[in-house]
């Protein structure tokens, strides 16, 4: 079995790398950094990760289409992805409200455009469940 880690976005940067260093040495697949209003950068706390580390996988979860609009989460991730020598990881996208009904589509387009459905795609509801 495989485990990822998910980091609190109120780490710095040096922090998150500490905790990268540590985490890759006990072979954990990858750490992931935390999107909030309030919280630092998610992508930019992962670059001292990057530099600092060789195998794990590094990624941001979650990110909406409309906080960050899809083409600039597609860039933050490619940047992070060529800063961390391909083990940048596609970011899980959130769609809260959907007030034109567009958004899932939209946001399914730009992930397949990154690559990212490799994996698949899962629809949920706010509750967890799938649809």
């Amino acid at each position: 079995m495989q485990t990822d880690i998910i980091l609190e976005a109120d780490l710095t940067p040096s922090q998150v790398a500490e905790l990268a260093q540590l985490a890759e040495g006990y072979g954990i697949r990858g750490v992931w950094t935390q999107n909030y209003a309030s919280g630092r950068d998610p992508f930019l706390c992962l670059m001292p990760a990057a530099a600092a580390t060789k195998k794990i996988m590094l990624g941001a979860v979650v990110i909406s289409p409309y906080e960050m609009h899809p083409l600039k989460i597609a860039n933050a991730v490619s940047t992070l992805n060529e800063y961390a020598n391909g083990r940048g990881v596609p970011v899980v996208v959130a769609v809260e409200q959907d007030p034109r009904g567009d958004a899932w589509d939209i946001t399914l387009a730009y992930a397949k455009a990154l690559g990212a459905l490799r994996a698949g795609a899962i629809l949920t509801d706010a509750e967890g469940r799938s649809q």
